[in-house]
């Protein structure tokens, strides 16, 4: 899985933890709004349609509910369970060449994705 990390957004989110419980809520909107933009992004790069598909991929890219494990809040953007092929599509086969949608698209949405949250974090703590 690849993952992006963002740098430089550490005072925002300790003013965030600073407000309590309505923290918790705009984080969880900028995490949304990232993960929007990356999904547009995706469904935009992904290759397809083919006869062989079922449901296009381009259609099927998933965002998941907020999730956290150990403190850290996460949402999973990526192809559903429909389109198991993907995987094939982005790192290839003995038989088929990469075709890589899934890392081009978190580089090419890095910056809409860290405005789109910043965004959403500035205006949920009135900066």
């Amino acid at each position: 899985m690849t993952e992006m990390e963002f740098v430089g957004m550490d005072d925002i989110i300790l003013k965030l933890r600073q407000l309590g419980a309505r923290a918790a809520r705009v984080e969880n909107e900028a995490l949304r709004a990232g993960a929007k933009e990356l999904q547009e992004t995706m469904s935009r790069n992904a290759p397809g349609p083919s006869d062989k598909m079922r449901k296009h991929l381009k259609e099927n890219i998933q965002m998941s509910r907020v999730k956290q494990k150990d403190g850290v809040k996460a949402i999973e953007v990526g192809p559903g369970k429909e389109s198991f092929y993907a995987q094939f599509l982005e790192f290839g086969t003995s038989k088929m060449s990469p075709h890589p949608f899934v890392g081009p698209s978190i580089d090419e949405s890095a910056p809409q994705v860290t405005e789109a949250m910043a965004e959403k974090l500035r205006k949920g703590i009135s900066l």
